[in-house]
């Protein structure tokens, strides 16, 4: 599914979004490739699935390093305020484990 939603779609235009209501009947009558779609998968990550990551500080994924953040300001100011982001406080996600202290 994550190859799908990356996929360019034609037609579409980047940043411009329509609020769109789709009854659960409409997704049964959609044609879905599974074989075409695993074959792309495969093609794209034939290691599997990259590991979770963001350097977006707005995600909970993120590790609250303002090195290689989005936004490292914003970051450093946070950390020097004293925030931490979950993955500092010990909180796991699947294939992302919790962080070690960093005395920062």
């Amino acid at each position: 599914m994550a190859v799908v939603l990356k996929t360019t779609v034609p037609g579409r235009v980047p940043g411009f979004r329509i609020p769109v209501a789709v009854t659960t009947n409409t997704f049964g009558k959609v044609p879905f490739d599974l074989t075409h779609w695993q074959k792309v998968a495969a093609e794209k990550y034939p290691d599997g699935l990259p590991k979770p990551f963001s350097s977006d500080p707005t995600q909970w994924l993120f590790n609250g390093s303002p090195a290689g953040a989005d936004q490292p300001l914003q970051v450093a100011v946070a950390r020097l305020l004293g925030y931490q982001w979950p993955r500092q406080t010990g909180s796991r996600f699947p294939d992302c484990p919790a962080l070690d202290v960093d005395r920062f």
